[in-house]
């Protein structure tokens, strides 16, 4: 492996206070081969492995190349190695991101949201951080990172938290082939790292769902396509209710598009720590006027303290009109994009995964968060929604309803 060729390390290191290795980290270094793929849980230290993997040859006089998924991913890292290798820097390029050391040896920081990012270039190391969050990793490594190693005979270190079955997860397999010499692969969760507070952990298990706590914290490689909401049955068993004195309560609203069905879902946060669902209407083919009547008498008769209105693609207007029919109460309008979607999606797969949301034996409501799927995009992200020609409107009402229970204290009007 190239960093046991580096040793001594040159003069200038002994300026440098070292980076504190664990010993997970000085483990993979011993053991590494050319091409090393670490699956570790969220903070466990492997920015700092990776730090000082890049620090190695370029003490040494050689150039390494540090990529990231995005430029903003890149920038963090690029001032704390910038800060960190002052006392041996000889020259700073902010534009081009690239450190030159007293030693002659270079760092390169490139963004892969540009693919073809150091084309053209030599390195001895290559450090690709986060590297399952990579769209086409194997081809942007085949085809642009790994041409870079050929002159030094370079190494390269992809350090990532998994993401699901994606290019990565192939790279990790080529690490436990006994036919492919080159590659070394290591897993381990964010216990590994000694350093993290007493309970954090612990508290984070209780906070996320069972696949991502799997993935996120004990870095497995888990396929999370069509695993959306779980425990949905067992969660079934509130029954509708007519509005109730002394009783709190939040709607979350689906408008129809063309073929949609409108969805009024209402749930009683009388104990915040176990909303419960008693109330759902769902009806298509209505003109916008008499819908509009419709979601405002049953706000109305329920005092709902907060109704959350699906506005996406819908403009101002509906809203507007709403608000004319619902003075005084807080009304709010989500248009969905992926990342506000995503977190509707993940809190409602949390709450009926710990069963701490009581929903309607509805059978359409029931089947449609049975079918809810999440597909994967070539960036490792996911989207979600209904299977091709099924309906999510039920989906969509509950999880509006879901965030308004979860937004307490509420905040002011929006339309």
């Amino acid at each position: 492996m190239l960093s046991r060729a580096l040793a001594p390390q040159v003069e200038a290191a002994e300026r440098l206070r070292p980076i504190p290795l664990l010993d997970w980290q000085r483990m993979v270094m011993d053991e590494a081969a050319r091409f090393n793929v670490l699956s570790v849980g969220r903070r466990s230290g492997k920015t700092y492995l990776c730090q000082d993997l890049a620090e190695g040859p370029a003490l040494a006089g050689l150039p390494v190349a540090w990529y990231a998924p995005t430029y903003k991913d890149m920038l963090e890292v690029w001032r704390d190695v910038r800060h960190r290798l002052y006392p041996v820097t000889k020259r700073v390029s902010v534009q081009d991101h690239r450190i030159e050391l007293d030693s002659g040896g270079v760092i390169e920081f490139w963004s892969l949201e540009n693919r073809d990012a150091g084309r053209g270039r030599k390195y001895a190391r290559a450090v690709i951080d986060e590297a399952a969050m990579i769209p086409r990793l194997m081809e942007v490594f085949s085809l642009v990172i790994r041409p870079t190693l050929i002159d030094y005979t370079g190494d390269a270190w992809f350090p990532s938290t998994p993401r699901g079955l994606n290019d990565f997860w192939l790279m990790y397999r080529l690490g436990m082939d006994p036919t492919e010499p080159d590659w070394y692969c290591y897993s381990a969760p964010s216990s590994v790292n000694p350093t993290l507070p007493d309970g954090e952990l612990d508290a984070a298990r209780r906070t996320m769902t069972d696949l991502r706590y799997r993935q996120e914290i004990l870095a497995e490689f888990v396929d999370m396509v069509g695993s959306v909401f779980r425990n949905v049955d067992e969660c079934a068993t509130a029954t509708a209710r007519p509005p109730e004195d002394g009783h709190r309560y939040v709607a979350g609203v689906d408008l129809a598009i063309s073929g949609d069905h409108t969805v009024v879902v209402v749930l009683d946060v009388s104990d915040p720590k176990a909303p419960r669902q008693v109330y759902l209407d769902r009806w298509t083919g209505v003109p916008w006027p008499v819908q509009l009547d419709r979601i405002a008498e049953t706000a109305s008769a329920y005092h709902v303290d907060m109704l959350e209105v699906d506005r996406t693609g819908l403009g101002d207007r509906p809203f507007e009109e709403l608000g004319d029919r619902l003075p005084g109460r807080q009304l709010w309008g989500v248009a969905f994009n992926n990342a506000n979607k995503q977190g509707m999606v993940q809190a409602l797969a949390l709450a009926l995964e710990q069963g701490s949301l009581a929903i309607l034996p509805d059978p359409v409501q029931v089947g449609e968060l049975k079918a809810y799927e999440a597909d994967r995009l070539p960036s490792g992200k996911f989207t979600y929604s209904a299977p091709g020609g099924q309906h999510d409107d039920c989906v969509s009402a509950l999880m509006l309803a879901y965030d308004a229970a979860s937004s307490e204290p509420w905040g002011p009007a929006a339309y």
